[in-house]
């Protein structure tokens, strides 16, 4: 099992992928806040232009105001860059996602294409051993994509701001865990997908599609159909991608119980689904 880890965890790091997609999600960021710049420019500037800068000055000093802030993660505090609301904003919009998904289904299915699953498939007792293995890469790719990404977002700020800081650094471990715990899963269902279909096409096409939201309309027709029916389910509430971007900065693992629970079972289902057709289908 050992053995088989640190082979996949050397042919990860070997992999173009791997970098391909840590660079893109780099680029996205830069430009998200290089937008968060120009946005902010533009705010101060109106509030310029209209003589209106005491106003500005006692809105940043208000408690009231603060509290509101502090009270409500949807408000954004237009005082200061902090790195964690910036950041937050940019995991939240399923970029991340995006790329974590697609590095997943090239990486789960690097073996079938290069046909080096024939040879180690007849070396292994348990055929479950390379499924594990595969996905402690990609949760460990997961946990690297999301630091490397906050890295790069202090980073960003001192260049596009000139200045570091955080308005919560508890909210942002919090809010890392539950990206991780949420990103995880998803990157499992992808995995699954992938493992099921052995076609990096048919995996690529339905996590893409998933990442962009486009099953939740089919979710939104479903509720729909329903609603005429005079039954009251909201499928949205139990698809994967709907409950990531319902994780935001301030979330809590009590507030995000239902995500969590959800992304669980999508876990759970998707893990025994791959171990159960890995064991069963011809492994070539």
């Amino acid at each position: 099992m050992l053995d088989i880890l640190r082979m996949d965890l050397f042919r990860m790091r070997k992999m173009r992928a791997f970098f391909v997609t840590l660079i893109v999600a780099s680029l996205l960021m830069a430009i998200s806040t290089f937008t968060e710049k120009l946005m902010r420019d533009a705010y101060k500037k109106l509030i310029e232009e209209d003589g209106d800068t005491a106003a500005v000055q006692e809105l940043e000093e208000d408690e009231d105001a603060e509290a509101l802030l502090n009270e409500d993660p949807e408000v954004e505090d237009m005082s200061k860059p902090y790195v964690d609301q910036i950041y937050a904003s940019y995991i939240s919009g399923m970029f991340p996602a995006l790329m974590i998904v697609i590095f997943t289904v090239l990486f789960v299915n690097a073996d079938h294409v290069s046909g080096f699953i024939k040879s180690i498939g007849g070396q292994v007792r348990h055929r479950w051993h390379i499924v594990v293995s595969k996905i402690i890469c990609i949760l460990l790719y997961t946990l690297i994509m999301l630091l490397f990404l906050l890295c790069l977002q202090t980073v960003l700020n001192l260049v596009f701001f000139g200045e570091v800081s955080f308005n919560d650094t508890g909210k942002l471990i919090t809010y890392i865990m539950l990206g991780f715990l949420m990103n995880g899963a998803f990157a499992m269902m992808a995995a699954a997908i992938t493992i099921f279909t052995r076609s990096n096409l048919i995996g690529l096409l339905v996590s893409i599609l998933d990442a962009l939201g486009m099953f939740n309309l089919i979710a939104m027709l479903v509720n729909l159909l329903l609603g005429k029916a005079d039954i009251k389910f909201d499928l949205n509430k139990y698809m994967l991608s709907y409950c990531i971007n319902q994780v935001h900065y301030g979330s809590t693992f009590s507030s995000a119980s239902h995500e969590l629970i959800v992304a669980g079972c999508f876990f759970a289902v998707c893990m025994a689904g791959s171990l159960f057709i890995f064991k069963k289908k011809d492994i070539a």
